[in-house]
C-alpha cells in the first residue's frame, strides 16, 4: 500500500500514474468493489452530467480514501454505457476543472511530473515573466476550452508558445481533460450486468431532469418523441 500522502495525490488526480498504482494494487475485480467506492462513482458521474461540483472530501482513513479513487475507473465504466458524446466531454471537462483546482497551487516539480507524463514538450525559464515554454506543435495538439489560452492570446516566438506558471497549471489541465475524454468509452465486455443497470438509473435520472427543466422552461408539457436522438 502507498504512503498517506501518495494515496492522496491519488484522490486528488484519478487520472494519474499514481491512481492507476492504487487501483491495481487494491486486486479488486469490478464484482468486488466496494459499495461506497460504487457510491462515490455514481456521485462522480451524475454530478458531472448535471453540472453540479464535485469534490473529493477530505478523509483520514486510508480505506476511504482508496475508494474514492477506485471510484474513478468505475465511473468511467458506467458513463460508457451511454452513446452520448456530450457526456463523456461533460465527465472529462469537470476532472479536468477540478484538476485545475489543484494544479495551480501545487509546486513546479508536481507541474513539470505532470506534464511529462503527459508527454508535453516544454523548456523552463527562470524569467518573471514565462515560467515555460512550449513547442507550438505541441500546444495545437491540445484543444483549449478556456479563451484566455486560445493561441492568439498568446506569446508566441520562434515556434514556441509562452506561458506564465497559471497558465502551464491550466494547459496540463486541458490535456487531463483530452486524456480521459480519449479514454471512453472503456470495454464492457467483461463488465457485470449490475453496471449497466445503474449507469440506466442514472441516464434516467439525468433525462427526467431535462425533461423537467424543459418544461419549466418553455411553460408547457415537453413530448419526449419529438426530441432529436
Amino acid at each position: 500500500m502507498l504512503p498517506l500522502q501518495e494515496l492522496r495525490f491519488a484522490q486528488y488526480y484519478p487520472f494519474s500514474k499514481t491512481a492507476q498504482t492504487v487501483v491495481k494494487q487494491a486486486g479488486l475485480s469490478l464484482e468486488q468493489i466496494p459499495k461506497q467506492a460504487m457510491q462515490r462513482a455514481k456521485l462522480m458521474l451524475s454530478s458531472a452530467l448535471i453540472g453540479r461540483k464535485y469534490e473529493p472530501t477530505a478523509q483520514e482513513s486510508i480505506e476511504l480514501i482508496q475508494n474514492e479513487v477506485l471510484a474513478f475507473p468505475a465511473a468511467k465504466i458506467l458513463l460508457s454505457f451511454s452513446k452520448n458524446y456530450s457526456y463523456f466531454e461533460r465527465f472529462a471537462g469537470m476532472i479536468a476543472e477540478n484538476a485545475f483546482k489543484k494544479l495551480e497551487f501545487e509546486k513546479n516539480e508536481v507541474l513539470l511530473d505532470f506534464a511529462q507524463e503527459l508527454g508535453i514538450e516544454f523548456e523552463l525559464f527562470e524569467s518573471k515573466d514565462f515560467f515555460s515554454a512550449i513547442k507550438l506543435e505541441s500546444y495545437l495538439k491540445i484543444p483549449q476550452h478556456s479563451i484566455g489560452m486560445h493561441l492568439v492570446n498568446q506569446k508566441l516566438e520562434n515556434g514556441k508558445v509562452f506561458l506564465q506558471k497559471a497558465e502551464f497549471a491550466k494547459f496540463i489541465a486541458e490535456a487531463v481533460q483530452l486524456k480521459v475524454l480519449q479514454s471512453l468509452p472503456v470495454d464492457l465486455k467483461k463488465v457485470p450486468k449490475e453496471f449497466q443497470k445503474i449507469a440506466l438509473e442514472i441516464f434516467s435520472e439525468i433525462s427526467e431532469r431535462q425533461k423537467q427543466y424543459l418544461q419549466k422552461a418553455m411553460h408547457g408539457k415537453a413530448e419526449t418523441g419529438n426530441f432529436p436522438p
